[in-house]
């Protein structure tokens, strides 16, 4: 297995922040606090799954003519709708999980993905190779 990118790793530990406060806030506010914990973390792991699919789509996407990228692009964008409606629709069959949450979770990606910078930097300059 390839190496993962420490721009992924990163945002990967950002959705985990994200998630952990959700939880600790959240759970004082809802009386199904089961369900509560399963959403939230089925759709963090949507959202660890996304940015995982989405980064190796483009990495192939790359490599192609901009028409080959586009259908690439396409197909990849697809999969990665049908994983989640499929993941969604079985919660919903088996009556587990809060689905409001796990959007809730899954939305966790854009605040992950716009601090990501900011952990960076944070991450370079504690370990002394500062911009």
């Amino acid at each position: 297995m390839k190496r993962i990118e420490p721009i992924i790793r990163e945002i990967w530990g950002m959705l985990l922040i994200y998630g952990a406060l959700v939880q600790l806030i959240g759970m004082w506010f809802v009386i199904d606090k089961t369900g509560f914990a399963i959403g939230l973390w089925v759709g963090v792991g949507l959202a660890f799954f996304m940015i995982w699919h989405m980064h190796l789509g483009l990495s192939k996407a790359l490599d192609l003519d901009p028409s080959g990228a586009q259908k690439k692009s396409m197909k990849m964008y697809s999969l990665r709708l049908l994983v989640i409606c499929a993941v969604i629709l079985f919660m919903l069959y088996l009556k587990i999980g809060n689905i409001i949450m796990t959007f809730i979770g899954m939305f966790g990606l854009k605040p992950a993905a716009y601090l990501q910078p900011s952990l960076h930097s944070f991450l370079m300059k504690r370990a002394g190779k500062g911009r």
